[in-house]
């Protein structure tokens, strides 16, 4: 799987870069959100190993932070505080004293 983001990643960067810099497709509406995703695309194809060992609850908590800065912004630092209280105080597995 991290190959194919990787070549996902590097076709994107490729395909913004040369629509930005020939003009196609008014390169800004096209060549732009092609970089975006594709800087994006590489850093999770960077970050793969250390994200197969996130915790299950941490992308919903995500959603879940993301959907009250759209709805709810001055609830958002609550929030926050909330996740990474939760973060910090998880059970660690594998450790035993």
């Amino acid at each position: 799987m991290r190959s194919a983001v990787g070549s996902i990643a590097i076709a994107l960067l490729v395909i913004g870069g040369a629509a930005i810099a020939f003009g196609i497709g008014d390169g800004a509406q096209f060549g732009g959100p092609c970089l975006r995703v594709g800087v994006l695309m590489a850093l999770v194809w960077l970050a793969h190993p250390q994200l197969r060992q996130m915790p299950p609850w941490l992308p919903i908590a995500a959603i879940a932070l993301a959907l009250v800065l759209a709805f709810r912004p001055k609830l958002f630092p609550i929030g926050l505080i909330i996740v990474v209280a939760l973060w910090f105080l998880r059970p660690r597995r594998g450790k035993s004293r």
